[in-house]
């Protein structure tokens, strides 16, 4: 199961290219804080952790996550651009994964991480001129919420804060 918002993506409407919109989804797509970090460190903690709650919503939200990439990376194709596993200077790399395996800490860090994903969609809208895109990151900005919200929600009820 898909953890995300119940409700529809919008549909892209690119008629013209753009590098300059393309090189502003490049790090959320796939920079150091990007979904294909959060894709893979959410699959590896999934793995790795013994708390059960946590595993399930590990999983759930990787799913999500690897459909917000499929949509970055459909948009950045349509703008004009291939959308490779950089984020516009530099490649992705494995090391931005947080390889934690202490329920706690892995919490403590993607409570982090979601908040940072929130922070930079939020500030590609100031930028991004397409607003059929603009549209696309409020959407997503959406489940990034939901993520945090059941992130912290595990943290507070395993925890006691």
């Amino acid at each position: 199961m898909e953890l995300k918002v119940n409700k529809e993506y919008p549909t892209l409407e690119i008629n013209e290219k753009s590098l300059y919109d393309a090189n502003i989804l490049y790090p959320m797509y796939s920079g150091k804080d990007s979904e294909t970090t959060a894709i893979t460190q959410y699959i590896f903690q999934h793995y790795t952790t013994n708390l059960e709650p946590l595993s399930k919503a590990l999983f759930s939200i990787s799913l999500n996550e690897m459909h917000h990439h499929e949509l970055l990376g459909e948009a950045i194709y349509m703008l004009g651009t291939l959308p490779m596993f950089a984020d516009g200077r530099y490649f992705w790399k494995g090391n931005f994964v947080c390889y934690h395996t202490n329920p706690k800490k892995i919490l403590e860090m993607d409570i982090l991480s979601e908040q940072k994903a929130i922070d930079n969609y939020q500030k590609s809208l100031l930028y991004l001129k397409n607003d059929s895109i603009k549209c696309l990151i409020s959407r997503i900005i959406e489940d990034e919420e939901l993520h945090l919200k059941t992130l912290t929600k595990i943290y507070n009820e395993e925890f006691n804060y």
